[in-house]
């Protein structure tokens, strides 16, 4: 049990490497643009929005999940 545990501390060590060598690669970044965000960004979810419910249905929330390259889901 305690393998696996170190098996997967170790994943992790490797995936965060690999996404610093990714952000040393391009330094200092000033905007997002298509190259950055593709390279960077592994996927984005999108949830359904959370409607408050009145004579006007207006947007209460919406959850974002940002998935980054090596990371994973990325809290905001």
């Amino acid at each position: 049990m305690l393998h696996v545990e170190i098996d997967e501390l170790k994943s992790k060590t490797a995936n965060v490497k690999s996404f610093i060598k990714l952000v040393n690669r391009y330094g200092k970044i000033n905007e997002l643009n298509e190259e950055i965000a593709r390279t960077f960004i592994e996927k984005i979810v999108v949830h359904e929005a959370v409607m408050k419910e009145g004579k006007k249905r207006i947007k209460e929330s919406q959850q974002v999940d940002l998935y980054l390259s090596y990371i994973g889901n990325f809290h905001i």
